[in-house]
């Protein structure tokens, strides 16, 4: 279970761990993935605080869900491969018996540090059905004689297995 966002410093208004007013690397979703898979994490559950937050989160993956898409077989697509899921305090609320359980838990954790909400044991069973249908593609390739110059070409080319865009990264 990860509580989203980073504390911020309250003489300043920077964030907690970066310093700045940007947050740090750490407090994205990605990073948290990736450790909590290296840590033997099975799933992870995020939990946003604020409805706006979990909203924002939402909108952002709701193209992705709400559509059909096509992806390359790999690691990250086979059983076995970490469940990420969302939520925001409500939800996580409903898991551990009430909403004041979980402001008491995120309280203690933003004051002192403790993190007894992990000592809790709790199971919950989640069912999502993907198809997954098989198909063949070619890629693409087109190329254009040079018109002044004849001995030059202009090529083209363009493919269905592009894993597309991360942040600002092609």
């Amino acid at each position: 279970v990860v509580l989203m966002g980073e504390p911020k410093e309250k003489e300043s208004d920077n964030y907690l761990l970066s310093g700045t007013d940007k947050p740090s690397k750490v407090s994205g979703t990605n990073y948290k993935i990736q450790k909590a898979g290296e840590k033997g994490a099975s799933a992870i559950l995020f939990v946003y605080d604020t409805d706006g937050m979990f909203k924002n989160r939402l909108n952002v993956y709701k193209p992705y869900l709400s559509k059909p898409s096509m992806s390359m077989q790999s690691d990250s697509n086979k059983a076995g491969s970490l469940g990420v899921f969302f939520t925001g305090k409500k939800g996580v609320a409903t898991l551990i018996g009430s909403e004041k359980k979980y402001k008491k838990y995120v309280d203690k954790l933003l004051n002192d540090g403790k993190n007894s909400f992990l000592k809790k044991s709790f199971s919950v069973n989640v069912k999502a059905t993907k198809t997954v249908e098989e198909v063949t593609t070619e890629n693409v390739l087109g190329y254009m004689e040079g018109t002044d110059l004849k001995d030059e070409l202009l090529v083209i080319t363009s493919h269905y297995d592009h894993i597309g865009k991360s942040g600002d990264e092609i």
